[in-house]
């Protein structure tokens, strides 16, 4: 009779352990669709032009206000190196916008895109 009890004990350690697995990857399904569907009510609002759609968008769930992005200016030149000026006599510059890696929960692996 102890080899039951004992059997028992092990089943049920087994099912609560399976119960947990499985409620971490439904939570985990939940939030993968939630992003998947903001994301494309996203793309549709970019692509329709609607302001109040982009912002409430942009205010879902795929919205990170932790990361944070450098820029950098660098003045253009031709093909000799020489600066290279607009019209008006100023220089013109070639601009890049990207995120600080040290800023960005989980690294640079965890991002998909961005906008």
């Amino acid at each position: 009779m102890p080899w039951i009890v004992g059997g028992l004990s092990i089943t049920l350690i087994v099912m609560l352990t399976l119960l947990i697995f499985a409620t971490k990857q439904r939570i985990l399904a939940q939030d993968r669709l939630t992003r998947i569907l903001d994301s494309i009510k996203l793309k549709e609002a970019a692509l329709s032009g609607d302001l109040e759609a982009i912002n409430a968008a942009l205010n879902s769930s795929l919205r990170n206000n932790q990361i944070v992005f450098r820029v950098s200016a660098t003045p253009r030149v031709d093909d000799q190196g020489r600066p290279i000026y607009n019209r008006q006599g100023k220089l013109v510059y070639d601009f890049e916008l990207y995120p600080d890696k040290n800023s960005i929960p989980g690294g640079e692996e965890t991002i998909a895109y961005i906008t």
